[in-house]
């Protein structure tokens, strides 16, 4: 039901606004052609830094009921180690 929905929402994006961002990763809001996003960074390398050799591109799911950039920002920096 639309109830169940907004709940399952609020509840997503609390659990997201405590869960702690790592003091290696940089959050940054862009813009890319009319569409907000977000510029996530592990280390030294930002959304300007012209020398980065590899990117993730990661588009979350969620059907456009539950998540949200903030909510899924823990899938992009968790896999900084693996990629390195």
């Amino acid at each position: 039901s639309a109830f169940s929905m907004r709940v399952l929402r609020f509840l997503f994006a609390a659990l997201a606004s405590v869960l702690p961002v790592p003091k290696f990763v940089a959050i940054e809001k862009v813009n890319v052609d009319g569409v907000p996003a977000e510029w996530v960074s592990a280390g030294n390398h930002t959304a300007t830094d012209t020398t980065k050799e590899k990117v993730i591109l990661y588009f979350h799911g969620g059907g456009y009921f539950c998540g949200s950039r903030k909510t899924h920002r823990p899938i992009g920096f968790r896999h900084h180690d693996r990629y390195q």
